[in-house]
């Protein structure tokens, strides 16, 4: 009763293999955008115009860069300037004098503007 028929002879199932997505290559992509570069002439040109350009300014930029020596920027201090005693006593009487001047000046001004008030003029006119 126990006795169950057993095939042996069955190979294993093995499981499929899941398929993985294709991935080009980055040299692929690269061959791919050049080619279709390649057959549109004018942009070809363009970008090689613009390539080279780049190249040469930035081997340029190397070259001139480099001759020149950059060393650090000196900082020049200047001397704080002092006030002398003899310097003020020396100027006392000339900086009163322009004191006295400057307060007639200001008082002399005409804030209000009275001589900039326009001519009387007669309307009287008869024809």
């Amino acid at each position: 009763m126990n006795e169950q028929n057993l095939n042996t002879n069955q190979a294993p199932i093995t499981p499929s293999p899941v398929p993985q997505p294709i991935r080009p290559k980055i040299l692929d992509l690269v061959k791919g955008v050049a080619k279709k570069m390649y057959e549109n002439k004018k942009i070809f040109r363009l970008m090689i115009i613009i390539l080279g350009a780049l190249l040469l300014v930035t081997i340029a930029g190397l070259i001139f860069s480099a001759a020149k020596n950059r060393g650090q920027i000196k900082i020049a201090v200047s001397p704080t300037p002092q006030a002398t005693l003899q310097a003020l006593e020396k100027n006392e009487d000339e900086n009163i004098t322009k004191l006295k001047l400057l307060k007639e000046k200001i008082f002399n001004l005409d804030i209000y503007q009275k001589r900039l008030s326009p001519p009387s003029l007669n309307f009287d006119i008869s024809f």
